[in-house]
């Protein structure tokens, strides 16, 4: 009956992929504990979340990479064209902000308080009412409007087309421009006035003039006053958000040159320049620099030799006849592969349980894949370092 369950442990550690070699020595003291597992390390598929046509690789497998080392850039027409829009928004933010700061342009009061003084002149004639003499200043006034219009228009034109070629500053053209607003603020008023000369007032013609006097008489006191502080603090949080939607495109456009996320070294890489990456799509292959590991099954009956902290021997099949040094790290908290009755000593061996075996690799030399044995001592000759 014995030899059945001996045989049915040996066969389901064999099909599970576990070794283990445990005997008596001399006297009754344990022989070293053998498990043997595949090494196993912390590899990373890296890739753009935006994904893009690959224009630059810089590396190829084997290669050893720092921390934001670029592994491969992506080119994305329609994700660059946002940030090229993002960045004119910006600009076009702190420019109304800084124009609230600095006050309204000069030219702009100017043509503001012409505006006023003509329409305020204009509801006084309306209250009044009409005489030969108004008439005939009101004529006066209008062919005075027109030409220094007319005049004022022609000199504008003239610094523009000077402004294309170099010839005046962009100021003195402004200042033109202002000049003939003016001008023709002044012309319009004068024509009101007339009409009004010629027609006589109504009440609502009146009350229209005199709206038209407040309101321009309002605007200029806006303008000679400055902006509000609210209408500062909103062009300031138009500034910021246009400042923070470039910021998030920037980031995505930095996601595609595709960077390493710490030391490590280039397992996978099939990319060429022209293939297209999806977004997310993978990269390359890493393997990241950190000590490697073993998983080993421990028998329950000898589990108090792979406690936390337990040293070991680990023998790698690729490098025949060198050892490296291992540390248990954890061992699972329930037992695999237990058999349905487990009361007996027999079955009580057939109870394993999963337990990681930190390994040193300073010159990291070991692979994931490759086939290594933990050896465990008994009598404290797990404690010694192994010999490299």
């Amino acid at each position: 009956m014995k030899k059945k369950i001996a045989a049915v442990v040996i066969v389901a550690l064999a099909a599970a992929g576990i070794y283990y070699r445990a005997g008596r020595g001399p006297a009754g003291r344990l022989s070293p504990m053998e498990v043997s597992g595949s090494i196993e390390s912390v590899e990373v598929a890296v890739g753009s979340t935006e994904g893009g046509r690959v224009v630059e690789t810089f590396v190829k497998e084997g290669d050893r990479l720092k921390t934001g080392d670029a592994i491969a850039r992506l080119e994305n027409a329609q994700l660059e064209s946002a940030v090229g829009e993002a960045q004119a928004a910006v600009a076009v933010a702190e420019a109304a902000l800084a124009a609230l700061l600095s006050g309204y342009p000069k030219e702009d009061i100017a043509a503001a308080r012409a505006a006023a003084e003509a329409r305020s002149s204009q509801s006084a004639l309306l209250e009044k009412g009409t005489r030969a003499e108004q008439i005939t200043a009101a004529r006066a006034e209008v062919e005075a409007a027109a030409a220094q219009s007319e005049n004022a228009m022609l000199t504008f034109e003239r610094q523009e087309r000077l402004l294309e070629s170099g010839v005046v500053s962009r100021q003195t053209a402004d200042n033109a421009r202002a000049a003939a607003r003016t001008a023709e603020e002044r012309l319009n008023a004068a024509k009101a006035m007339l009409d009004i000369a010629l027609n006589g007032p109504r009440e609502e013609e009146k009350e229209a003039a005199a709206g038209a006097a407040n309101e321009a008489a309002a605007r200029l006191r806006k303008l000679e006053k400055g902006a509000r502080a609210e209408e500062i603090e909103q062009a300031r949080a138009v500034v910021e958000q246009a400042r923070a939607k470039l910021k998030t495109i920037e980031a995505r456009a930095a996601d595609l040159v595709v960077r390493a996320p710490s030391p490590c070294v280039v397992d996978t890489m099939d990319l060429h320049p022209g293939d297209l990456l999806a977004p997310g799509g993978q990269a390359a292959k890493l393997a990241l620099d950190g000590d490697p590991w073993i998983d080993v099954y421990v028998p329950a009956d000898r589990l108090s030799e792979a406690k936390p902290g337990a040293k070991a021997r680990i023998v790698v099949d690729s490098y025949p006849g060198r050892e490296f040094r291992g540390t248990v790290s954890r061992v699972a908290r329930s037992a695999e592969f237990t058999p349905r009755n487990a009361q007996t000593p027999e079955g009580r061996a057939s109870q394993v349980f999963r337990t990681r075996v930190e390994v040193s690799d300073p010159d990291r030399e070991l692979r994931a894949g490759m086939t290594a044995v933990a050896v465990f001592s008994s009598g404290g000759d797990g404690e010694r370092d192994g010999k490299r």
